[in-house]
């Protein structure tokens, strides 16, 4: 028998205290893994702490940020064991972009999920890929 395996997809709160109570009602109703949508590393911090070092975490933060901005952010991100970081550049279907975070990022990039999904995944600089 196989099993799939979901995630939590949680919201932006931007409220750290949110973030916390979100992710431990997550755990606590069955997940094992949880997809933030948080822009400060302050808040992905503190959904670590409260998921613990074995609960996989993943962070789409929707194109916030420019290349060299976002490559500064995952610096900041590095140490919180991400699974992988989901849109971090404007526009999202810069794939050159894409390929210099995975080159020069030590946190895996996902293809953007809902723009060119096919052309994305096919990129060199995507670690994962998701078709929704």
């Amino acid at each position: 028998m196989s099993e799939l395996v979901c995630y939590a997809r949680l919201v932006r709160y931007t409220d750290s205290q949110l973030v916390i109570e979100t992710v431990t009602r997550a755990l606590a109703d069955g997940f094992c893994h949880v997809k933030l949508h948080e822009i400060t590393a302050d808040a992905v911090r503190e959904a670590r702490i409260a998921a613990g070092d074995n609960v996989e975490i993943t962070l789409d933060v929707n194109c916030p940020r420019t290349v060299r901005e976002a490559l500064d952010m995952s610096a900041k991100l590095r140490p919180f064991n991400l699974r992988w970081l989901e849109e971090p550049i404007r526009p999202p279907e810069r794939f050159d972009g894409l390929a210099r975070m995975r080159r020069e990022s030590e946190i895996p990039m996902a293809a953007p999920c809902q723009r060119s999904a096919t052309a994305s995944c096919k990129t060199p600089g995507v670690s994962c890929c998701q078709y929704v």
